[in-house]
C-alpha cells in the first residue's frame, strides 16, 4: 500500500492517492469466496459442496465490490486518527474500474473545517434587542386597530408620518433641463421605512401649496427606464394632506373590527400576549438581519465569486413587475442596486452552506414531515386542488432547506458575542425599520 497526502493549507482541501496491488485485492476475494463456498447453498448442491467456480461465477463481481470498499474505507478511517482529523465533509471518491493483474489506484478528497471561520465569527460583537411590551404599546395597538376603520379626513396642519399626500410633480432631467414626465393629483403615503430617504426628508413637515425641488440620481437597476441611471431635479407641489385623527379609544368601534372580548381590559390582556409573542419574532429578525449586514460588510471586499445572473435577473422581473402595478417612483425597493444585493446574497449563501457542510447540520424526516403537514393543511382552506407530485417535492426541499438556515444561525449565534439592549417597542420597530436589507 503506498499512501500520498496531499494537503492545500489555503483551503483546507485534502488529497489522499493510495494504491492497492492487484495481488492483495485477489487474495481477499478469494479467502471471502472460500468462506462462502463453505456456507453457500445452492439448488443440485448439498450445503458447503458447491464447486469454487459456480461460486466464482454466482458471486466474484458482489466480493469485489465489498473488498474493495472495507480497504479503501479502512484506509481512510486509519489516515483519519493517524492525522487526528475528526471533522470533515465535501467527501469525495476518484477511482477507475478494477481489472485483473493491474494494481488499484484511488484518490480520496475531502476538506476539514476552518478554524479562521470560528475566529472570525467569534470577533463579530452584536446587540440583541429584548423587548419590555409597556401601556404606552398597548395603547399605541388600540389606536392602530381603531384607525383601521376610520376614514381618512382632511388635514390643515404640515406632513407627518403616517399621512396620506396628494401631490404633483414633475421629473427634469439634470443635465439639459429637459422635461421628462408629469404627473397630477398622485398620492404617497409617508412612512420613513418605505420612501426614499431624500424624497422622506424633504416631504415631511411641509405644508399644503409648498413647493419642493430634489436632486436625485436614480439606480441603473430601476425599473423605470426614463430615470435609471440619471440625474434628476424632481418638482413637487403639496395639493392635499390627509390623516386618520382619532380623539378618544371608542372599543365599541374595535369591537367591530372582529374582537370577541366583553371589555377593554379583556382585549388589552390579549393584545398584550400577542405583542409579547410578536416581540420575540423581532428581537430575532433584528440579531439575524444585523448579523447579515455586519458579516457582508466585513466579506464584500474579499469577494470574488461572478455574480449569479440567473438569481439577478429574477430579482429585477420581481421588481419590474411590482413597479408595473404601482408606478410609484418614490419607493425605496425600485431604487436598490440590485448588483450590491445579489453579492450580498451569495456573501451569506456561501457563510451558510459552509456551516451546514463543516458541522454536519441535519433535519430529521419526522421534522419535515410535521411541517408539511401543518403546510397541507392551510393550504387545503385556501385552495381546494391538490398539489402534484413535483409541487410536493419542490415543498419538501424548501422546507428542508428553510429548517437547515435556521440551524445555521444558531450556530452563528452561538459563537459570536451577544449583549442585550432593552427596549420598549415602538423604539424597537424602528431600529428594525433602520436595518432593513
Amino acid at each position: 500500500m503506498n499512501t500520498i497526502l496531499n494537503k492545500s493549507l489555503k483551503m483546507n482541501n485534502i488529497e489522499i492517492k493510495n494504491v492497492l496491488s492487484s495481488q492483495k485485492i485477489e487474495k481477499k476475494v478469494k479467502k471471502k469466496l472460500i468462506n462462502l463456498k463453505k456456507n453457500s447453498f445452492i439448488n443440485g448442491f448439498r450445503k458447503g459442496k458447491v464447486p469454487f467456480n459456480i461460486i466464482k461465477k454466482k458471486f466474484k463481481k458482489e466480493v469485489l465490490k465489498k473488498t474493495l470498499n472495507k480497504l479503501i474505507n479502512q484506509h481512510f478511517i486509519d489516515v483519519l486518527k493517524k492525522k487526528k482529523i475528526k471533522k470533515y465533509y465535501n467527501l469525495q471518491y476518484f477511482f477507475k474500474k478494477y481489472k485483473k493483474g493491474s494494481n488499484f489506484n484511488y484518490t480520496i478528497k475531502f476538506t476539514i473545517p476552518s478554524e479562521k471561520l470560528l475566529q472570525k465569527l467569534k470577533l463579530i460583537k452584536l446587540y440583541q434587542l429584548k423587548i419590555k411590551i409597556t401601556k404606552k404599546d398597548i395603547l399605541k395597538t388600540l389606536i392602530n386597530l381603531q384607525k383601521n376603520i376610520t376614514p381618512w379626513k382632511n388635514k390643515k396642519k404640515p406632513i407627518s408620518e403616517n399621512d396620506k399626500v396628494i401631490i404633483n410633480y414633475k421629473l427634469i432631467l439634470k443635465k439639459n433641463k429637459k422635461y421628462i414626465s408629469k404627473k397630477k393629483n398622485f398620492l404617497i403615503y409617508i412612512n420613513k421605512n418605505f420612501l426614499l430617504k431624500k424624497i422622506y426628508k424633504k416631504i415631511i413637515n411641509k405644508k399644503i401649496g409648498d413647493i419642493i425641488f430634489i436632486n436625485k440620481k436614480f439606480s441603473k437597476y430601476h425599473p423605470e427606464k426614463k430615470i435609471s441611471s440619471k440625474k434628476i431635479i424632481i418638482k413637487i407641489k403639496i395639493i392635499k394632506i390627509k390623516e386618520k385623527k382619532i380623539n378618544k379609544i371608542d372599543f365599541n368601534k374595535i369591537k367591530n373590527f372582529g374582537f370577541q372580548e366583553k371589555n377593554i381590559e379583556e382585549l388589552k390582556k390579549k393584545i398584550y400576549l400577542k405583542l409579547k409573542k410578536e416581540a420575540k419574532k423581532i428581537e430575532y429578525q433584528y440579531l439575524k438581519e444585523k448579523f447579515i449586514k455586519t458579516w457582508i460588510q466585513i466579506n464584500k471586499k474579499k469577494f470574488k465569486k461572478k455574480i449569479n445572473k440567473k438569481e439577478k435577473n429574477i430579482l429585477k422581473k420581481i421588481i419590474f413587475e411590482k413597479y408595473k402595478k404601482e408606478k410609484n417612483i418614490f419607493i425605496k425597493i425600485y431604487d436598490k442596486n440590485i448588483k450590491k444585493e445579489i453579492i450580498g446574497k451569495m456573501i451569506i449563501h456561501d457563510l451558510i452552506n459552509k456551516i451546514i457542510s463543516q458541522e454536519s447540520l441535519y433535519i430529521s424526516k419526522n421534522s419535515i414531515k410535521k411541517i408539511f403537514k401543518n403546510y397541507i393543511i392551510n393550504l387545503k382552506n385556501n385552495i381546494s386542488k391538490k398539489i402534484s407530485k413535483k409541487e410536493k417535492k419542490l415543498i419538501l426541499k424548501n422546507i428542508k432547506s428553510s429548517l437547515l438556515i435556521e440551524k445555521a444561525f444558531y450556530y452563528i449565534f452561538s459563537n459570536i458575542s451577544i449583549k442585550k439592549k432593552y427596549l420598549n417597542l415602538e423604539k424597537a420597530l424602528k431600529k428594525i425599520g433602520k436595518i432593513t436589507l
